[in-house]
C-alpha cells in the first residue's frame, strides 16, 4: 500500500484495503434511512487482485445472529458483534446526502445519487471533505473537481485513500477561473521538473529533502499553497510555514500573453524560477528548520545559490521577456 496522503483516483487500483467498521462500547444507534434504532453489523471487507489478475471482494465478521434479526428494537446491542479492526462507524445522515447532491450538483435517482445514498461511510467522508472547503456557501472548485473523482472511483470499485488533499490555490480562491494558463502549468509541467537531475540535486543540497518529499512539494496538489498578490519590486516571496507568493503582475502579462509565444514561453520559464526558487525556502523551513531572513549577504541566501547552481546565476526577465542570466560573485 501507498503512503501517500493524495492519490490519483482515476489511476490508483486497489491491491488491499480493509474497510473495516467497529462496533460502539455499547448502546443503541441510529444507523438506517428510516432513523430507526437497529444495531451495529460489523464486517470487514478486503478487495485484492489474485493470482490470475481477477479483482476479488471478500467479506468476513459478524453473521446475521438471531439477536440480530431482532434490530430495529430498543434491545439490540452493539454486542451482537466481535469487534472490527481500525475502523469507522458511519452514520446515515439523509441531511449529507442533501449536502453532497447539492454541492456536487448531481440529480435523484441517478446512479451517483443511490450510491452515496447506501454507502454510507464513503459518502460521510465525502461530505467532511465538502464542508472543509466550503466558503459562504460555495465549494471551491477544485475540490468539487476532485469530489467528483473520488465519488466516480469509488463507484468503480477503487480505493481512495484520502479525501483530504491539499489544495495548490487558497480554499474560496478564483484562481482557477482567472489564471487558467498558470493553472495549467501548475497541474502539467511543474510536477515534471522533478525528473531534472541539476534541480533535484540541487534542492536537495539546500533544503536537505529527499527526492520523494520534492516530488511532492511540486505535484499538483500536495504541495505548498500558492497565493498571487500585488508585490511591488519582487516576482516572489516565501511566507512561513507554507505560502508562495507570486506578483500579480508577473501572472497577468502571462494570462494576457499569446500562448506558444516566445514572450508566453519566456514568461513560463521565468515563472517556474520563481517557484522554485520560493519552494527552496520552503523546503529550507520544513525540513532544514532554517531560511534566509536577509541576516546574511543575499549571495548567500538559499534561493539564490539554487538558481546559480542550476542556471548559472540570478535568472532576470525584463518586459520585453528577454532572459537574462546574472553569475553570483
Amino acid at each position: 500500500m501507498t503512503n501517500s496522503e493524495f492519490i490519483d483516483v482515476n489511476l490508483y487500483k486497489v491491491i488491499a484495503t480493509n474497510v473495516t467498521t467497529t462496533k460502539l462500547s455499547g448502546g443503541n444507534f441510529y444507523i438506517n434511512n428510516a432513523g430507526q434504532q437497529c444495531s451495529i453489523k460489523i464486517t470487514t471487507k478486503i478487495v485484492y487482485i489474485d493470482g490470475n489478475s481477477v479483482l476479488v471482494t471478500e467479506y468476513s465478521g459478524c453473521d446475521d445472529s438471531p439477536r440480530q434479526k431482532t434490530a430495529c428494537s430498543i434491545t439490540t446491542a452493539s454486542s451482537d458483534c466481535p469487534d472490527g479492526d481500525d475502523g469507522e462507524v458511519a452514520v446515515f445522515n439523509r441531511a449529507t446526502v442533501r449536502n453532497i447532491k447539492k454541492k456536487l450538483d448531481l440529480e435523484y435517482y441517478t446512479p451517483e445519487f443511490d450510491w452515496i445514498s447506501s454507502n454510507h461511510a464513503e459518502a460521510d467522508r465525502l461530505n467532511n471533505f465538502i464542508k472543509d472547503h466550503t466558503v459562504n456557501g460555495v465549494l471551491d472548485s477544485l475540490a468539487k473537481e476532485f469530489g467528483l473523482k473520488a465519488l466516480e472511483a469509488w463507484m468503480d470499485g477503487y480505493s481512495v485513500i484520502s479525501i483530504t488533499p491539499l489544495v495548490k490555490y487558497p480554499v474560496g480562491s478564483d484562481y482557477d477561473s482567472n489564471y487558467k494558463k498558470l493553472t495549467e502549468y501548475l497541474k502539467n509541467q511543474l510536477p515534471t521538473l522533478a525528473n531534472n537531475t541539476a534541480i533535484v540535486n540541487a534542492f536537495k543540497e539546500y533544503t536537505n529533502a529527499t527526492t520523494e518529499q520534492i516530488e511532492q512539494i511540486l505535484k499538483w496538489g500536495d504541495g505548498p499553497e500558492i497565493v498571487i498578490k500585488q508585490l511591488e519590486s519582487v516576482s516572489g516571496h516565501f511566507s512561513e510555514p507554507n505560502t508562495l507568493e507570486i506578483d500579480i503582475d508577473l501572472i497577468n502579462n502571462l494570462e494576457n500573453s499569446v500562448s506558444g509565444s516566445t514572450y508566453s514561453e519566456s514568461l513560463l520559464f521565468f515563472i517556474a524560477v520563481t517557484i522554485l526558487h520560493e519552494a527552496v525556502h520552503y523546503g529550507d523551513f520544513k525540513y532544514n528548520n532554517d531560511y534566509w531572513t536577509g541576516n546574511y549577504p543575499y549571495t548567500n541566501e538559499e534561493g539564490w545559490r539554487f538558481e546559480n547552481q542550476v542556471y548559472g546565476g540570478a535568472v532576470i526577465i525584463n518586459e520585453e521577456g528577454e532572459i537574462t542570466i546574472v553569475p553570483l560573485n
